[in-house]
């Protein structure tokens, strides 16, 4: 058994940041959405070169305040949000702490299937290997978000990235004051928002309809996000006969509409883990 997780650890090791950071797909009717995961979060929190912030993540003492599934549910997103980003950061025990928690959240919720039952030991075995602990955070997600919409319990899969959605950019912003990159990723975030209202109202119920509420004023102000589009000049391929479009995406955001996003985001979010 030993030569065998030791043999999953080596793979893990093998695969890059690159493959670790992938978005969670939302599908809503014929609509699908591209939501950030929580390790391209972090990942991006890295690059702008932000340091490492110990009052930013949500404490696992608090994991005991949670009692409803709705709450616990929004907590295991935060967490996953929190997990990240203490593995860039190399925290390597508040990483597994968060883990732990992590595991006794998906257990209250009868989610026990949910968890890779080898997952914290391999995790405490990789501490300080970053690249490995990325990779087991998105393998945690992943395996995770798999098996709830296996399980249909897709309500519970939606709260869990709503959550981390939340906490995710509550740290990018608070990480760099919403200077550089930041600023435009945060207004590129108006279609995750769009897909993460569309699915909780979709499968909701009354004790998330405050939280639909507050996202749809947080929607409400990014659809003062400007959008442009910019067509480029096409590559054709003579050979194949084939012409490849192209265009760039841009998004322009006032500084007070940003400061609008960031109050109201901190609310939500305060609301959440309070």
């Amino acid at each position: 058994m030993e030569s065998s997780d030791s043999q999953r650890s080596s793979d893990d090791d093998l695969t890059t940041a690159t493959e670790a950071d992938k978005s969670s797909v939302l599908r809503v009717g014929e609509a699908v959405f591209s939501i950030p995961s929580p390790v391209q979060t972090a990942l991006l929190i890295e690059r702008s070169g932000a340091d490492y912030d110990a009052s930013l993540p949500n404490a696992t003492a608090n994991a005991g305040n949670y009692i409803s599934a709705t709450d616990k549910s929004l907590a295991m997103g935060v967490y996953g949000a929190n997990l990240a980003y203490y593995a860039i950061f190399d925290q390597n025990q508040e990483a597994l702490s968060c883990m732990t928690v992590l595991e006794q959240l998906a257990n209250e919720l009868d989610l026990a299937g949910a968890i890779d039952r080898g997952l914290i030991r391999r995790f405490s075995e990789n501490l300080g290997n970053q690249d490995s602990l990325l990779v087991l955070s998105s393998h945690f997600f992943r395996h995770s978000d798999g098996y709830l919409k296996e399980n249909e319990r897709d309500l519970t899969a939606a709260l869990i990235i709503a959550g981390g959605w939340v906490e995710g950019m509550f740290m990018a912003l608070n990480s760099t004051n919403g200077k550089g990159e930041i600023r435009q990723r945060i207004a590129e975030q108006k279609h995750a928002l769009n897909g993460i209202v569309s699915i909780l109202e979709r499968h909701g119920s009354d004790d998330i309809a405050s939280l639909i509420t507050s996202l749809k004023d947080l929607q409400a102000l990014f659809d003062g996000v400007k959008t442009t589009y910019e067509y480029k000049r096409p590559d054709v391929d003579a050979a194949g006969k084939i012409t490849h479009l192209k265009s760039e995406t841009s998004y322009s955001i006032t500084d007070e509409l940003f400061a609008q996003i960031i109050e109201e985001l901190e609310s939500i979010r305060n609301s959440i883990v309070s």
